[in-house]
């Protein structure tokens, strides 16, 4: 006898371009047609373990919210604003055709905070730094401190301070720093290495990851055939010894 799981299998192959496993929205939309546009989204990242998640309890008939998608006068632009994640799952099993919810934005400001206020309304919570993300957007956009606090539920003054934070690039651009990195505020020409290193950073002072290095080093936890780490600790060891001349 099947499995349940080999029943919805088996029911996804016999009608895939419209299985969909989202509840009623306002329409069918093509799926190729959907925009992940990041200048208007909160979430920094796509976990690709929230949308395998996703994936198999869609496969087991669970039911999802449709996909809110943007309008525009009345028009779809194809611009999702709420589900990122649903939609990656949707792809991964094949569906053609998706149910959506549509919202009417006049602009970008008000499209992204309808993302960011859908997004905040369900799933993950928003972590400081798409937070910090998102008050970056919001100013470039020129939103009011006024009306940014209300989307992040913080003061106009506490918006003010994370604005005096951001950076500026060398074309002019703004840049969200992150905490261990926001002296770098002080320098108008944030570099592109810097720029990388600044989302590649985690959120900490440095003085954090070289204490635990040290800690590391000095418990001799290393893997002393680990080839890769021996290179990088030379690495490391030749740019400190650079450096340090010139202190």
């Amino acid at each position: 006898m099947a499995t349940r799981q080999q029943k919805v299998k088996a029911r996804v192959a016999s009608n895939k371009d419209k299985y969909l496993k989202l509840s009623k929205g306002d329409a069918w939309y093509d799926i190729e047609k959907l925009v992940c546009d990041e200048s208007i989204y909160p979430r920094r990242n796509i976990l690709s373990s929230k949308v395998n998640q996703y994936k198999d309890a869609m496969e087991l008939g669970q039911i999802f919210p449709a996909i809110t998608v943007e309008t525009k006068n009345e028009r779809p632009t194809g611009r999702i604003l709420d589900g990122w994640h649903r939609y990656h799952a949707l792809l991964k099993q094949g569906a053609k055709e998706i149910s959506v919810t549509y919202v009417e934005c006049k602009d970008d400001v008000e499209a992204l905070r309808q993302s960011y206020i859908l997004n905040n309304s369900h799933g993950l919570a928003y972590s400081a730094i798409e937070v910090q993300d998102y008050v970056k957007t919001a100013n470039d956009l020129g939103m009011s401190y006024d009306m940014i606090a209300e989307d992040i539920n913080k003061t106009p003054k506490k918006v003010q301070t994370m604005v005096k934070n951001f950076g500026t690039t060398k074309d002019g651009s703004t840049i969200a720093l992150k905490r261990g990195l926001r002296h770098l505020r002080d320098n108008s020409n944030v570099t592109k290495k810097q720029e990388a290193l600044n989302k590649a950073w985690i959120g900490s002072s440095a003085n954090v990851y070289v204490s635990l290095l040290y800690k590391y080093l000095d418990a001799n936890a290393f893997k002393t055939d680990d080839v890769k780490f021996v290179k990088l600790m030379d690495k490391l060891t030749d740019k400190w010894m650079e450096i340090r001349k010139t202190l």
